[in-house]
């Protein structure tokens, strides 16, 4: 079995998105599809979720998981594991009114645990923050 490293284990962000918590909502759950469409789950706990993806070099790879959190409105939150990772990492997504549509904070933990949890914690850090900006703009579109 691989030593887990020393690195964070987890990965705050967050956005404000010019739209209401029952868009940005839409825009996670069914209208997914329009800013990351190799990830596929229904917005209820205990459902299955898919992302199929090609890496770099062209490999396939398919993360599965399964939905924890289904809050409509307010939160949604998933475990999910790779090949070759030793554990799931666990995603919580939550939707807060403010003044200006919603702050959206996702958080992503389990990193500590896994061999490679350094190197997985700064891309999932960056992919993270495209997918966010790519929520922001089809939510914006949506509005």
């Amino acid at each position: 079995m691989a030593t887990p490293t020393a690195c964070p284990d987890q990965i705050t962000l967050s956005v404000t998105l010019s739209s209401t918590p029952e868009r940005v909502w839409h825009a996670l759950t069914t209208g997914r599809a329009r800013w990351w469409s190799d990830m596929h789950f229904e917005p209820h706990v205990g459902a299955v979720l898919v992302e199929s993806w090609v890496d770099h070099a062209g490999v396939p790879h398919e993360s599965s998981g399964t939905v924890t959190l289904a809050e409509p409105d307010r939160r949604l939150g998933f475990d999910w594991i790779d090949d070759g990772w030793e554990a799931p990492l666990t995603v919580e997504l939550v939707l807060a009114p403010c003044t200006h549509g919603t702050q959206l904070f996702l958080v992503e933990s389990g990193f500590s645990a896994l061999a490679d949890g350094a190197r997985l914690h700064g891309e999932h850090r960056d992919g993270g923050m495209e997918h966010l900006g790519r929520l922001e703009r089809a939510a914006a579109e949506a509005a």
